[in-house]
């Protein structure tokens, strides 16, 4: 019976997190962008229109094609799987098929080519992947050039010479990506020549890595993700001559990795602009249980026109838009079996003004078309571009009154109000689209405007109170000679007298019981509010929180967290090393420590919504005035507290703070063992849903 109650629960449970599960999904297949805390809903940009496949071309099926490219009249479509090169017209009826190419009186076929590119002279260039070469052809197919592997010094001799995508910029430089080739794109000259290894990726280590596998069997060693640059899977060019590379998923133990699209100029640099919070990688939230997890793997980009470019998620099926800043204009796309979505996408192009997206699975072209919302956004950057600021401003004015909470929106509102001279209106603006830069710049100038407005009542009003302030004084002073009334200090008023007289005030604290424990636990008790309030009164300019998404509860265990840590340590390592403290003479000294960040940061907060971004370096000397201050006392607390030398003070603090590494590597070990635990039973009950 018991056994029959817990298979009910069970089965409870697991539905209502399967409904959960469905929810969330339905809501992640909604158009939605990411801002700099969180992502918001969005109007869609781009519905999905027909479906371009082997029937509506003309042609036998598709077999896993890879690539598309597109001219003012012709798209080409790379079959990879049938070994051959579609060339269709506007309407994607068949226009010529590439298959071979003659080479000496000799016809090679094509083997499982990956690429194409056609440049300016309307000449093809094919990645034929298998026969290790790139093929220049003419319109009629006819062999222009032929690009063996490349020999260099630069070059392992023993490569496996696999190219799979080309390009070629206006100067006839001719870029490859090679498979399985993590040196770079090599760079070749118009004849096919080797000029360079371009954009190759720097492997770094980090420390946390490096005593990792310090520590480690040589079985888990090898277990170990292998310490390599990043292979390049597509590259594209612009119409300035940048190559945009796409590096596919993050690496682990390569921080070069995680830069899924890059940027090249001449050199090999990396140009590319990336906001803050986005750094040009797709999704940046994702679920790491399920049959989909991780982040995004990009494998292809697309150039547009006025530094705008799209990429696109082959393990989501999305494709996500940037402008020239690399902030995130719009995305869309979604998987699927269904028509209009996709199983694997492998390539992107603007054909015919439409997004196409080839699926190597489903073996067709699944077409966008754009909606009013991101055909307005990018007529927006167009206006930008060419400088046209009355064009630019009504084109983002009907994108705010489509949708008034997109990051980049409101920072191109905020822009306009600033080019206004409506400084107010651009920090709300700038403010809202969480743009400290321009936030900043706005109210310099909103701040020498209310310095001028009213300098002169401000000034005779704090002259007033000074005035009056020294006349109460005079008068206390003498009514206090008068009277021989002694001034007595308290507990509270102690702790400033501890914070500048260290030895004396601790030494004092102890032993002739000058302060309180009840007033040391009201100042640690008070380190909570005052971080509250340093997040919730820090202007915006030097603020690290969101207020929207503001939790206090983290404030407070940044307070308490390490305190008790601090003060359970020292209490442990100085009763082994014949510390004279109790643990209440510990408490009541760090209380009393903490009186610095208790008056400064307050102090600090509310001074920092008069300054500008360029005066933020006084808010950092302060906090870190502020601390090291802090520290000192604390160092001195310990000395006094248990009559140690300086030398033993230092060695106890440091085995202290061991103790504390200690422990907070045991719990952190704990909650990793709690996740994977969490992670199997959820992959568990998505096993058991998918089956029942």
């Amino acid at each position: 019976m018991r056994g029959r109650k817990l298979m009910v629960w069970f089965l409870l449970i697991v539905t209502l997190m399967s409904s959960m599960i469905n929810v969330f999904a339905e809501e992640a297949n909604q158009s939605y962008l990411y801002g700099p805390n969180s992502f918001v809903k969005a109007p869609v940009a781009a519905e999905p229109g027909r479906d371009i496949d082997h029937s509506t071309i003309g042609t036998t099926s598709l077999k896993k094609p890879s690539d598309l490219y597109a001219t003012e009249n012709y798209l080409y479509i790379v079959d990879t799987g049938n070994n051959r090169i579609l060339k269709v017209n506007q309407v994607y009826q068949l226009i010529k098929e590439y298959t071979e190419y003659e080479v000496d009186g000799v016809k090679i076929p094509f083997a499982s080519p990956e690429g194409v590119y056609v440049d300016a002279q309307d000449q093809l260039l094919i990645a034929d992947t298998n026969n290790g070469r790139i093929v220049k052809l003419n319109e009629e197919g006819e062999v222009v050039a032929l690009f063996e592997k490349p020999q260099s010094k630069m070059l392992p001799t023993d490569f496996n010479y696999l190219p799979s995508k080309v390009v070629c910029d206006e100067a006839g430089r001719i870029f490859v990506a090679v498979k399985g080739f993590n040196m770079g794109l090599i760079e070749l000259d118009k004849t096919g020549e080797f000029v360079q290894l371009l954009g190759a990726s720097k492997v770094t280590y980090s420390v946390t890595d490096a005593i990792w596998r310090l520590f480690s069997t040589k079985e888990q060693q090898k277990r170990m993700a292998a310490f390599v640059p990043a292979e390049y899977n597509n590259i594209s060019v612009d119409a300035d001559g940048f190559v945009y590379a796409t590096t596919g998923t993050m690496s682990q133990n390569n921080k070069e990795g995680m830069k899924f699209v890059r940027k090249l100029n001449a050199r090999g640099d990396d140009v590319l602009r990336r906001t803050d919070y986005d750094g040009v990688s797709g999704d940046l939230e994702w679920a790491n249980t399920g049959s989909i997890k991780g982040p995004s793997q990009i494998v292809d980009c697309l150039t547009l026109s006025d530094g705008v470019y799209a990429i696109l998620d082959q393990k989501r099926a999305r494709v996500f838009v940037y402008d020239t800043g690399g902030v995130m204009l719009f995305i869309f796309g979604e998987l699927g079996q269904t028509e209009g979505t996709m199983t694997s996408p492998s390539s992107l192009e603007m054909f015919n003004d439409h997004f196409l997206v080839l699926d190597s699975v489903k073996n067709k072209i699944v077409s966008f078309d754009l909606t009013e919302y991101g055909r307005t956004i990018l007529d927006a950057c167009h206006y930008r571009e060419k400088n046209d600021l009355v064009n630019e401003e009504a084109a983002w004015q009907r994108v705010y009154a489509m949708n008034n909470n997109h990051p980049a929106i409101m920072r191109e509102m905020g822009k306009i109000a600033y080019r206004e001279r409506d400084m107010q209106s651009a920090m709300d603006y700038f403010q809202q689209g969480e743009d400290k830069e321009g936030y900043s710049k706005a109210f310099q100038f909103y701040r020498r405007e209310m310095i001028n407005k009213y300098f002169t009542p401000v000034a005779l009003g704090i002259l007033s109170l000074l005035a009056i302030y020294t006349m109460y004084k005079i008068y206390k002073k003498y009514w206090c000679k008068k009277k021989k009334i002694v001034k007595k200090q308290g507990p509270f008023g102690y702790a400033f007298y501890v914070i500048f007289r260290p030895l004396d005030g601790f030494w004092d604290l102890k032993h002739e019981k000058r302060g309180s424990v009840k007033v040391a636990l009201g100042l640690m008790a008070a380190v909570g509010g005052v971080l509250i309030m340093q997040s919730l009164l820090t202007s915006f300019i030097f603020s690290t929180v969101s207020v929207e998404e503001y939790n206090f509860i983290f404030d407070l265990l940044k307070a308490y967290i390490p305190l008790i840590l601090w003060t359970g340590s020292t209490w442990c390592v100085s009763t082994l090393m014949d510390g004279e403290g109790s643990y209440k003479d510990i408490i009541t000294a760090t209380g009393y420590s903490l009186t610095p960040i208790l008056v400064i940061l307050p102090c600090v907060a509310l001074c920092s919504n008069f300054l500008i971004q360029d005066e933020g370096v006084l808010c950092t000397f302060f906090i870190s005035v502020a601390y090291l201050w802090m520290v000192v006392l604390l160092v001195a607390s310990v000395m006094q507290t248990h009559n140690y030398s300086l030398k033993k003070t230092l060695l106890v603090i440091i085995i202290s703070l061991l103790v504390i590494v200690m422990i907070l590597f045991i719990l952190l070990l704990c909650i990793a063992l709690m996740q994977e635990i969490l992670a199997f039973v959820i992959d568990l009950q998505t096993e058991i849903v998918n089956r029942l």
